[in-house]
């Protein structure tokens, strides 16, 4: 059996460790129920993930949160990128709307 809370291989794909998944990326499952935080401090990595993927550039992601540096916003991004790499489902379309 795989020890799944170290990093592993499976399906040619490289699973990072758990609790470290990446180097300011944690989970500590007596942090808001083991959410992953930028680490060091209580702030979800998907929501720092969220703001770079909003176009915020890494090095002003200290604007929002002072304690994360722009080499933690770098891997929060990444890591939500990875995990959303794992989504295999269809994504749906916005239906727009002309509200004039």
């Amino acid at each position: 059996m795989v020890e799944v809370l170290e990093p592993f291989y499976r399906d040619g794909r490289h699973i990072p460790a758990l609790l470290t998944p990446r180097t300011h990326v944690s989970v500590d499952p007596a942090v808001r129920g083991g959410e992953p935080m930028i680490e060091g401090t209580r702030v979800p990595s998907a929501d720092v993930a969220a703001l770079v993927r909003d176009g915020v550039p890494p090095e002003q992601i200290c604007d929002y949160y002072p304690a994360v540096s722009a080499e933690a916003a770098r891997d929060a991004a990444d890591f939500a990128e990875y995990v959303d790499s794992y989504d295999d489902r269809p994504t749906r379309a916005v239906a727009s709307r002309d509200c004039s």
